[in-house]
């Protein structure tokens, strides 16, 4: 007889378990939880990316100015979850940015490639 705790994980109807959008050594939020906050991400900020840049260690996305309490709002809440990556807002004076930086920024999903409006690359 075959060990259950040893067979590999199933989702419903043995199908696969879908792949988690980032990683769990990214991101401590549980699986739901998480799908939540990238439901409200996608529907709340994705929409309103301006223009999207890849840093040499993470990412950034502009925003219009007015999203600025917005963003702030939302680093905080990253910085709970994803400690291992520094959050930041800053303004270059046409544009606000959400700056993520460190080891595993580049498992976060795009932005700019959530939505059909997502800016352009810099």
């Amino acid at each position: 007889m075959s060990d259950p705790m040893s067979a590999p994980k199933t989702g419903c109807c043995g199908t696969a378990p879908a792949e988690r959008a980032v990683p769990e050594d990214v991101c401590a939020l549980p699986d739901a939880a998480l799908e939540e906050r990238l439901a409200m991400i996608r529907a709340d900020f994705a929409p309103h990316v301006r223009r999207r840049e890849r840093l040499p260690d993470g990412r950034a996305w502009a925003f219009e100015p007015a999203m600025r309490p917005e963003l702030e709002r939302l680093a905080a809440l990253e910085r709970e979850c994803c400690g291992g990556l520094a959050w930041s807002v800053r303004a270059d004076g046409e544009s606000v940015w959400l700056e993520v930086r460190g080891p595993g920024a580049d498992a976060l999903p795009d932005l700019g490639a959530v939505h059909p409006a997502g800016g352009q690359s810099a």
